[in-house]
């Protein structure tokens, strides 16, 4: 696995007898590429308990690699054998999808995966000719580590504290596996991983509530935008008909927003 050298990634330690490569990018995102070289039940359920592991503490999870298991009917996640059938039910249980759709081997069968849990976040693209001598075809793929910025006209959600359910929050992480923590030595790693934990408990047990947008500011109340209104309505009608009376309304009107103005600022 290369990573481009200005973007900041760290080496993840995986399982010993699984060929598999764990990084971690940018604090955000945990690529994994793994090539099983045998069916065993025994590599498959180390396979599956890591990647269990895995998506319970981090917040983007990607997974890529050779598989090698075309018994595997993707759309249903259905499997003809023990193996095939124990990844399709950690595939599930972890809340994966799987992006590639068309046949990644010369003779049919998708063999290659892209396994995540945002996969609003990546974009697969189909399957290619590649100038390697290989019998697979070229799968690529597009990762986005930060989502979209919501238009500045939706109204933000934030945490709703004053709801949330601090038992079940504490709990919940008193049950959470810190191991991972206790082993790294890289503090940037485990930061990662112990701030997607606690934010995900936060998405569990903290509701969310939708902030009105605002256009003015707290002090400019609904009777101050009147009087303002007021005020350039008598200045346009002053401009059209210049009169004694209209130029003193004016200045009274200016005289009170102005004393208004003075106690709210």
């Amino acid at each position: 696995m290369a990573v481009k050298d200005d973007i900041p990634s760290w080496s993840i330690p995986s399982p010993t007898n699984l060929e598999m490569v764990s990084v971690a990018i940018q604090l955000e995102a945990f690529l994994l590429c793994t090539y099983p070289l045998t069916h065993l039940r025994t590599i498959v359920q180390s396979l599956c308990s890591y990647l269990s592991k895995l998506s319970a503490d981090v917040g983007t999870l990607v997974v890529v690699g050779d598989f090698n298991f075309p018994n595997i009917h993707w759309p249903t996640l259905q499997g003809s054998c023990p193996s095939s059938t124990l990844l399709c039910d950690t595939v599930f249980e972890c809340n994966l999808l799987q992006l590639v759709e068309e046949p990644t081997h010369i003779l049919g069968g998708v063999l290659d995966l892209v396994l995540t849990n945002k996969a609003e976040y990546l974009k697969v693209h189909p399957a290619a000719d590649t100038p390697f001598p290989t019998d697979h075809y070229l799968i690529s793929c597009g990762i986005r580590l930060c989502p979209v910025n919501p238009s500045p006209n939706s109204p933000a959600m934030v945490f709703d504290y004053p709801k949330a359910d601090w038992n079940g929050l504490s709990n919940h992480l008193l049950n959470q596996d810190f191991s991972m923590c206790y082993e790294e030595v890289n503090a940037d790693i485990i930061w990662a991983w112990f701030k997607n934990i606690v934010l995900s408990a936060m998405e569990l047990f903290i509701p969310k509530v939708r902030l009105r947008s605002m256009q003015f500011p707290r002090w400019y109340s609904a009777d101050l935008r009147h009087q303002f209104k007021c005020l350039k309505s008598l200045e346009r009608n002053l401009k059209v008909r210049p009169s004694l009376p209209n130029s003193t309304r004016p200045k009274q009107l200016s005289g009170n927003v102005q004393s208004q103005l003075r106690r709210v600022i």
